[in-house]
């Protein structure tokens, strides 16, 4: 009988879809989690170079 196969066909593809989008989520939550985290490591790099520069100023003095 063709028509269910076809109905199984359009499932698939709706599943397809819904995996697809999925990942799409899941790749966005990442790469968000990814930037704050550089975002923290990058605050952390200009607070220790700060801290670095103040220790250099106070060894020079």
């Amino acid at each position: 009988v063709p028509e269910e196969q076809n109905d199984d066909a359009v499932e698939d593809e709706v599943g397809a879809d819904a995996n697809e989008g999925r990942m799409i989520l899941v790749l966005s939550h990442t790469v968000n989690f990814q930037s704050k985290l550089f975002g923290i490591l990058s605050n952390a790099g200009q607070e220790a170079m700060k801290q670095s520069d103040n220790f250099v100023a106070q060894v020079k003095k």
